[in-house]
């Protein structure tokens, strides 16, 4: 058993690569025209999709409009987050522990 759109490639442009899978340029998953297929590596085809994944990989900047670069970018357990608006968050909580103290030193008097 092997999908219609292997062998159409398989018979017009050749084998498939070892470690590769066929893309549909056409985004149509039942096509299989072998001018609509492209071998890549099954990574490349994930973040050519249409999936949350692809459009997230393909985001260059975060939400507050700071850039995805070498660095301002940080990963972390496999997430990508934005080290400016890490600096924020952290100077933001720094800042509400340090007026709570002085709330509960007022409170102490």
């Amino acid at each position: 058993m092997c999908r219609v759109h292997r062998v159409a490639y398989e018979l017009f442009s050749g084998p498939i690569p070892n470690g590769l899978v066929l893309d549909h340029l056409c985004r149509n998953r039942g096509c299989f025209n072998p001018n609509h297929l492209e071998p890549v590596t099954r990574a490349v085809n994930n973040l050519r999709g249409v999936g949350f994944m692809a459009a997230h990989a393909r985001k260059t900047h975060c939400p507050k409009g700071h850039p995805y670069d070498e660095k301002n970018t940080q990963i972390k357990n496999g997430a990508r987050r934005c080290r400016a608006c890490i600096s924020i968050e952290n100077r933001r909580y720094r800042e509400k522990q340090k007026a709570a103290r002085e709330a509960q030193a007022l409170q102490l008097v």
